[in-house]
């Protein structure tokens, strides 16, 4: 019978290490994800205003429009337009900022 306890005892807090790792792993995925959101809209603003545009392969459309094919859509209120062509790369003295079209995300070449 103390054998069963001690086993009990030992299963609950192996199970309450788990949860705590992963909680406190979740945490961490949450916040890195929240650091590269804000990373990427400073990237957005910064970018036209500070460098130099090398490539327009980004397609984007105007505010309350997305991009359904190849137009942009505004279903409210059931209109058409074309897509605008956005810069894709740009240089910043030296260093290139590349937007990977898949990801939407902004990635550093040196």
């Amino acid at each position: 019978m103390q054998i069963n306890k001690f086993r009990f005892a030992v299963a609950i807090l192996i199970l309450a290490v788990a949860i705590f790792g992963l909680v406190h792993y979740q945490g961490k995925i949450t916040a890195n994800a929240i650091k590269i959101q804000e990373e990427q809209k400073f990237l957005n603003e910064w970018l036209p205003e500070n460098c130099k545009c090398l490539e327009k392969n980004a397609t984007r459309c105007s505010d309350g429009f997305e991009l359904v094919g190849n137009l942009c859509k505004n279903e409210a209120k059931k209109i058409f337009t074309n897509v605008l062509k956005a810069c894709s790369k740009y240089d910043c003295s030296g260093i290139v900022y590349n937007l990977n079209n898949e990801t939407e995300i902004w990635e550093m070449k040196q």
